[in-house]
């Protein structure tokens, strides 16, 4: 009698390699070859996810200060992280602290940006970190935030400001851009001459 096995694909890896064919005396060695492979595939899994993880906790400390100039270029090096590249910061606030669905909803928006960071610093701020390309400028800034407002309330059914940093060219200045990003969602809470975003309504600062 044969039996016939075959791995199931994992995502992002497309078909297995071959399908194993064994009669019963063959049994043992098919099973620790179809093991060797599936540990080979879950460790490479485990790798890409701890490499995400690691530049996701790295943007994190990034934006909060924690690093040198000279410790964030060489910790941007070793994660493969572009130091050059134009990037604007988003931070969404929703009404709900430690808002999941709003979370998973933006996870979902920028899905395809393999280059873009996505985190939660606090219990009620997301931060979008956004790679720009070079024909973006500040209308796109506008229209992402704009798109973000409307996404959070048609699929996460929560209301939420959003506010953006002027265009940073480099990781050096992504620490300022946050802040930025952070005095305009405050500031827009109070006054509505801001740049920020609620609901579907913009305003922008006369600057």
């Amino acid at each position: 009698m044969y039996f016939q096995y075959e791995l199931p694909p994992l995502q992002g890896y497309g078909k297995p390699p071959a399908s194993v064919y064994s009669d019963r005396g063959e049994m043992r060695e098919a099973a620790s070859t179809i093991g060797e492979l599936a540990v080979c595939q879950i460790e490479s899994l485990l790798t890409a996810y701890m490499e995400k993880s690691d530049k996701n906790v790295f943007m994190q400390n990034l934006l909060l200060g924690s690093y040198s100039e000279v410790d964030a270029f060489n910790r941007a090096k070793k994660l493969h992280i572009a130091t050059t590249v134009r990037r604007a910061v988003f931070l969404v606030e929703t009404k709900q602290s430690k808002d999941e669905n709003a979370l998973a909803t933006i996870r979902n928006i920028f899905a395809a940006k393999t280059r873009d960071f996505i985190t939660a610093i606090d219990d009620s701020g997301i931060i979008v970190l956004r790679e720009l390309q070079p024909s973006e400028d500040y209308s796109d800034l506008d229209d992402i935030a704009h798109m973000l407002v409307d996404m959070l309330n048609t699929e996460a059914m929560t209301s939420a400001w959003v506010s953006y940093s002027n265009i940073a060219d480099d990781l050096k200045q992504l620490p300022d851009a946050y802040k930025e990003a952070r005095t305009a969602l405050e500031v827009g809470k109070i006054f509505t001459r801001a740049r920020m975003f609620s609901d579907t309504t913009a305003w922008e600062s006369d600057d």
